[in-house]
């Protein structure tokens, strides 16, 4: 009797989960009512069913505490299987809070799919039981994206992706790239500076979007969107990094991958230049003396690195820096670095000599790496971002505080409402409404920020002064905060890091680089050039891959 009890309550719960809640007040669209369906008849099986099959760990999803088999929902997925596949074989607490800031469906089908309590709640870093200041940031973003105020989830959704205008621009965007492409196939002098750029500009901001979800609410667009940064990113690679680990943990020691790819404190790294970005992170010797040309060969190899560099590294290890990569992830990745490494045969083969297509190649990406770090990293580099969180915790008189007031206090944004900069930075100039909001458009961004203020000030952050500042001044804070980290003298590392001009690190620094410029873009020929940037490439990844082995 009390079996055939729990089975019809546990029905009943399942039919409830599929209406909508009364709180929402809108309808059920046609998807959502074949969704719940779908859910009433997965669970009405499940309720039969007299024992479970034992899942492995990596085909489970993990969220506040508990674990679900979500592999027969994976195909209903409304937002696409690339984005439930993300959560998989991992705590995604924060993936599945983030991403569906708009509906709470999200919540109700997960019932039918419950498989048991996590061995280990590793979800008790942010406070998720009590969060109203992100509830009430939800609650703004939604009023904004539902001006008639009776709008349906999905439209709300709808509301909240790429825009007419931003779309015609995106487009037209697409057409300059097209051209851009064409002019450096064809070696037309300056397209080794103004095709990264523009690929930068368009492609750069059409995968960043497509990576988080936000152009479109059709999945396939979105996985369009995101293969668009190719020659930058190994797709799988980016996810992992940057929408996982990252954008979940930015900048916590131990989970943000993004603290770890300049310090190269690895045995097996002694040769290779670094510096360090947290105080949480050991200070070595290497960093005083080289720092500063650490952070030029950083800038130079970066976008190179991300796109093929590092990959032996990652997959040797299974995991980027301190992010794990899922093992389903291995023969994609390969295969479509495979792609890569073959069209750029293909070029080489199509230039007058090997020489001349390394150094197109080598400079194309660089001028790519500068753009890329510059914009991807000062907006988190700075003592505005890596101490906040826990002054403010003291200062409010918190035990744990919110994901979404850590995510705001990481983030230093500048000239918000300047059109120039939101298209050079692909707008990661207002990094706070991003990181909350990952799945919004970006264009929607400017009157957000406004939305917000006033909402941050109430909960004791001062959101207007920490997105006020200019792009120089940024940099300056980044730049100081580095000095301040990795100077190796003390007196120096007092002073502002413009004005610590004869400190060993600048030396070192001016040395160093000049000899590096000059090995790769003053040699006597192009295919002596061509050596010298392919020599320590090489090395630099032998090094990282028989490291990462042993």
């Amino acid at each position: 009797m009390v079996g055939v009890t729990h089975q019809v309550l546990r029905r009943r719960d399942v039919a409830d989960q599929g209406k909508t809640p009364r709180q929402q007040r809108v309808p059920v669209d046609d998807v959502d009512e074949a969704l719940s369906k779908e859910v009433r008849a997965v669970g009405e099986k499940a309720s039969t069913e007299p024992a479970k099959a034992h899942v492995p760990d990596e085909d489970l999803w993990t969220i506040h505490g508990v674990r679900y088999d979500m592999r027969k929902f994976v195909s209903k997925h409304p937002g696409g299987v690339r984005a439930i596949e993300l959560g998989r074989g991992i705590d995604c607490t924060i993936l599945f809070e983030t991403y569906h800031p708009f509906t709470k469906r999200h919540r109700q089908v997960l019932g039918a799919y419950r498989y048991d309590d996590a061995p280990a709640n590793s979800d008790d870093q942010w406070d998720w039981k009590n969060s109203p200041f992100y509830e009430e940031l939800k609650a703004a973003a939604r009023a904004y994206f539902s001006p008639r105020g009776d709008e349906t989830d999905h439209e709300v959704q709808r509301n909240s992706k790429a825009s007419t205008e931003s779309w015609l621009r995106h487009i037209i965007g697409t057409c300059l790239l097209i051209a851009a492409f064409y002019a450096w196939l064809q070696g037309t002098p300056g397209s080794m500076l103004f095709f990264p750029i523009v690929y930068w500009i368009v492609a750069g901001d059409l995968a960043h979007n497509g990576s988080h979800f936000c152009m479109s609410t059709r999945p396939w667009i979105n996985t369009v969107s995101r293969n668009m940064g190719f020659f930058g990113m190994q797709g799988d690679c980016w996810d992992v990094q940057h929408v996982v680990g990252h954008h979940g943990y930015t900048n916590v020691a131990g989970k943000d991958p993004d603290l770890y790819h300049y310090t190269h404190n690895e045995p097996y790294e002694q040769i290779v230049p670094g510096f360090r970005v947290s105080r949480e992170q050991e200070y070595l010797p290497k960093y005083g003396r080289a720092w500063k040309f650490a952070l030029v060969i950083h800038l130079a190899v970066s976008s190179m690195a991300m796109a093929v560099l590092n990959i032996p590294k990652w997959v040797a290890g299974r995991s980027i820096e301190v992010t794990e990569m899922p093992e389903r992830l291995v023969f994609p990745i390969k295969r479509d670095r495979a792609l890569l490494m073959a069209a750029g045969i293909v070029f080489l083969g199509t230039r007058d000599s090997i020489g001349e297509g390394v150094f197109t190649l080598y400079w194309s990406w660089a001028v790519h790496g500068v753009i890329f770090l510059i914009f991807s990293q000062i907006s988190h580099i700075n003592e505005e971002c890596m101490d906040q969180t826990e002054a403010y915790r003291k200062e409010q008189g918190l035990e744990r505080v919110e994901w979404a007031q850590h995510e705001l206090l990481s983030c230093y944004d500048y000239s918000c409402d300047s059109f120039f900069w939101a298209v050079a930075s692909i707008n990661l100039n207002q990094q706070a409404c991003h990181h909350i909001f990952p799945s919004v458009h970006p264009c929607h961004y400017p009157a957000l920020r406004r939305v917000f203020m006033p909402i941050a000030k109430k909960y004791g952050i001062d959101y207007e002064a920490r997105s006020s500042d200019t792009f120089l001044g940024t940099c300056r804070k980044s730049l100081e905060w580095l000095n301040a980290l990795n100077e190796e003298d003390k007196r120096s590392a007092q002073q502002s890091a413009l004005s610590s001009i004869f400190s060993p690190s600048t030396v070192w620094g001016v040395a160093l680089t000049g000899f590096y410029l000059w090995g790769h873009s003053s040699s006597a020929s192009l295919a002596t050039s061509g050596i010298s940037i392919l020599a320590p490439i090489f090395v630099y990844t032998f090094v990282l891959f028989w490291g990462s082995l042993h």
